[in-house]
């Protein structure tokens, strides 16, 4: 295991020296259904060889592997950041537990950036730039939706990544005895894996079923 596996490991599964290792029930992300169990007997530490197996062949680099699982790694973190407001009613970043930390450092940014970027805005006026201190409602918000567009970001990332590393070129598609109009390069998609479906109380799961469906339509 390499320095940056161990880091990460440390990161997601102890985070810190002295403590049990996490679980889906301490992120906020994976905990709030309570329906995160499996149900057709697979524990999914035992599937991760074959997981990194399935990338290698695929094509992808340890370097980028190892991106991958820190930005995963990075958005479980996130989905637990709390946020609290000083005696100048400014909103802050409320951490106890060093938890960003441990999302800076996954995302390859400094603690600082990572707390303004959640807690503030630039605005643009005559030139002139000034900043704005969120409320810890606009900061949850915001940090909403840099989990979604991160992982958003990281799913498309994904698709095409898999597609560049499978696509033949029409040359070869000819020697193939494969017909084909014009040199448009063969790709692989997925429609409709899972139904979409909408609820009066919708759980994390069911997010990530309605925006892959979407994503991939």
């Amino acid at each position: 295991m390499g320095v940056k596996d161990k880091m990460r490991y440390k990161l997601t599964s102890y985070f810190g020296e002295g403590r049990n290792p996490l679980t889906v029930n301490d992120f906020n992300m994976t905990s709030m259904s309570g329906t995160f169990d499996r149900r057709d007997g697979v524990d999914d530490s035992d599937t991760y060889g074959e997981l990194r197996t399935a990338m290698d062949t695929v094509g992808f680099s340890s370097d980028e592997q190892d991106g991958i699982f820190s930005v995963v790694s990075a958005l479980l973190h996130a989905s637990n950041l709390t946020f609290a407001t000083n005696g100048n009613d400014e909103c802050l970043v409320y951490d106890r537990d060093g938890t960003s930390e441990a999302v800076a450092s996954l995302l390859g940014v400094s603690e600082d950036s990572l707390k303004m970027a959640l807690t503030a805005s630039i605005l643009e006026a005559r030139g002139e730039l000034l900043m704005k201190r969120l409320s810890t409602s606009q900061a949850e918000k915001a940090l909403e939706a840099t989990v979604k567009a991160t992982y958003g970001s990281l799913f498309a990332y994904l698709v095409a990544r898999i597609n560049k590393s499978i696509e033949v070129q029409g040359d070869f598609r000819k020697e193939a005895g494969c017909r084909s109009r014009s040199n448009d390069v063969v790709s692989v998609g997925v429609l409709d894996i899972f139904g979409f479906e909408t609820f009066e109380n919708n759980t994390f799961e069911q997010l990530c079923i309605n925006y892959c469906n979407e994503a991939l339509q």
